[in-house]
């Protein structure tokens, strides 16, 4: 039986150096509707809407000339150079559970060895 519960998708994020280029094609060709638009840290970012199928997290990405120059110090790490700009979200029913689980799981796959055997994450 899995560990988590009541799993459904919640969304999917892309990043993209042309916003409206990706958008219009997903808008012409599936339908999605955009459904919000705002700013973080100077990243535009838009919700597209698939009815009651699908959400998508658009992300506009930093071309190379948003970029700092090789001799320029080190730029501060901004929203859309995180992670985090590409990543899909799931919903659960049970988040805490789910939370305790993988705390444990990756307690044992921190533990060391037991007479000889090898440690690994189940």
């Amino acid at each position: 039986m899995p560990v988590a519960e009541g799993v459904t998708l919640d969304h999917v994020a892309r990043e993209t150096s042309d916003m409206s280029r990706f958008i219009n094609f997903y808008q012409e060709l599936f339908g999605f509707e955009e459904t919000a638009s705002f700013e973080i840290e100077g990243t535009n970012v838009k919700w597209l809407y698939l009815a009651g199928v699908y959400t998508m997290h658009v992300i506009q990405r930093k071309t190379k000339s948003q970029l700092s120059m090789p001799h320029s110090p080190p730029p501060i790490v901004e929203f859309a150079d995180l992670p985090s700009a590409r990543h899909f979200c799931f919903t659960l029913s049970n988040f805490d559970f789910f939370i305790q689980t993988l705390k444990v799981i990756y307690w044992k796959s921190r533990a060391p060895p037991v007479d000889g055997e090898k440690s690994q994450l189940a």
